[in-house]
């Protein structure tokens, strides 16, 4: 029997976009255990946890596979939950316990700080390098501790999946590690975004949202950071409005979901700043700027489905998955034509922005999308939904495996 070690320390995150990753996987790896346990039936999994296992998440299984289960690492003298705990989890408890049971082999489901003895062979999933190509994000010393960690540990294992083939390049550029040693394999998303909502489901999620049905809006999901590039969809909003009331169009909302931070100012873009700055300059209406806050992830579908056009143009993504969320909720997308975006959505599926630093450009792309004609819309929801359905968490988890036996 071959003990492989998982890191499910994101579990209890299920919010973030590592979360989401680390959640699907070991759901799938428990749900589809007949097609993905028959030819790995050595094999003996420990899920390692920071803290105990979310019940949602076992929620439909009858009992756990054999060959999976799950343990709590922690440490009484230390509880609180920040990066000081995060460093010594993944550098000290987890290696230590990884050890102690046995692990012949390991799956990082995240770039960490672990680093392991070279008789325990290390697959580590890295999603992207955004604190390489953005250093300011580093903005304290913790924080630069921690990379530096991260940036040993990454350079030692001994093999590497990523998300998307530009992440592969860029991990290859800013490590220096052959790009033989690093695999792609490509995210999917929650299956929750296929199901399309009736009306008075999606009412009830818009009411709680403070939106109506029937309401014309462009909706933007995800991080406030200055690299998700959304003070140039606030000003890009601005131009469109002026535009449409010479023209006396309907006038769409700008629904912005997601949580604002103003204490990581500069880190993130002061949207309530930047939407005065908008509607001073172009003299529009501030209630058709609507920052709803955090977002559950049972309403996002809801959310998508009603939206005229969801917006993305993002300066730097490691894969999108706001991008394949909106693709599957059939939902037209503006987004960017750069770094990874172009693997996830096609040209002819979506409005993609070339210059995502060009306010103008990503006004003209958001008029498109919302003027085009209903074939030429519908078009592309279709195209964008088939290319969807090629990203899949059964896929997933096959890769994994597969990285697994031959690391």
């Amino acid at each position: 029997m071959i003990v492989v070690g998982i890191n499910g320390s994101f579990l209890r995150k299920s919010a973030t976009g590592i979360g989401q990753v680390s959640w699907h996987f070991i759901k799938t790896l428990i749900q589809e255990r007949k097609s993905l346990f028959d030819r790995l039936s050595d094999f003996q999994f420990i899920v390692y946890l920071e803290e105990n296992v979310p019940k949602e998440l076992l929620m439909d299984v009858d009992e756990l596979p054999k060959n999976i289960k799950f343990k709590v690492v922690s440490q009484r003298f230390y509880k609180r939950d920040d990066l000081v705990r995060k460093v010594f989890w993944e550098r000290f408890w987890l290696p230590r316990q990884v050890k102690k049971d046995g692990c012949q082999k390991f799956f990082s489901l995240y770039q960490s700080a672990t680093v392991l003895p070279r008789n325990i062979k290390h697959l580590m999933l890295v999603h992207d390098v955004v604190p390489k190509v953005f250093p300011e994000y580093l903005n304290n010393w913790r924080k630069k501790i921690y990379y530096k960690l991260v940036d040993r540990a990454v350079g030692k294992a001994g093999k590497i999946l990523t998300v998307s083939k530009f992440s592969r390049k860029e991990i290859a550029r800013f490590y220096n590690v052959d790009l033989n040693q690093i695999e792609v394999n490509y995210d999917a998303c929650d299956p929750i975004f296929k199901k399309e909502l009736s009306e008075e489901k999606r009412k009830i999620v818009l009411k709680k949202y403070g939106l109506d049905l029937g309401e014309k809006y462009i909706f933007y999901f995800g991080g406030f950071d200055v690299r998700k590039n959304v003070g140039r969809v606030i000003q890009a909003y601005g131009q469109l409005i002026s535009e449409f009331k010479e023209v006396d169009e309907e006038l769409p909302n700008l629904v912005l979901g997601g949580q604002f931070h103003k204490h990581l100012v500069p880190l993130v873009t002061d949207i309530e700043e930047e939407i005065k700055q908008v509607v001073s300059e172009y003299e529009i209406d501030e209630k058709l700027f609507k920052a709803i806050g955090f977002v559950e992830q049972e309403d996002l579908p809801a959310l998508y489905q009603s939206a005229d056009v969801f917006t993305y143009p993002s300066l730097y993504e490691g894969f999108g998955m706001p991008v394949l969320e909106a693709m599957t909720s059939k939902t037209p997308v503006v987004t960017s034509s750069t770094t990874s975006i172009p693997e996830v959505i096609s040209e002819e599926a979506g409005y993609l922005v070339n210059n995502p630093e060009n306010v103008e450009e990503i006004k003209n792309q958001l008029k498109e999308a919302l003027l085009d004609s209903f074939e030429d819309r519908q078009k592309k929801i279709n195209l964008a939904f088939i290319e969807s359905e090629k990203f899949s968490w059964e896929k997933f988890a096959e890769n994994v495996l597969s990285g697994v036996e031959s690391v």
